[in-house]
């Protein structure tokens, strides 16, 4: 289970950083709606990384 989390995780974390890259460029060339659509994205991305999170401390508590 752990590993599961831990891969999903880590494939989040790599989304998120790639969205953040299409954020900044779409902020360069004024594309401020497809800004704020990647910015909700990030948005959901990163409350996913932290229920993962918390899993994973969960699953350190019960061993």
């Amino acid at each position: 289970m752990q590993a599961k989390l831990l891969s999903e995780q880590q494939a989040l974390k790599d989304s998120a950083n790639n969205i953040n890259e299409r954020m900044a460029g779409c902020s360069y060339n004024g594309q401020s709606d497809n800004a704020m659509a990647e910015k909700q994205q990030l948005a959901a991305v990163h409350g996913r990384l932290i229920a993962i999170q918390s899993s994973i401390d969960s699953l350190a508590k019960v061993r």
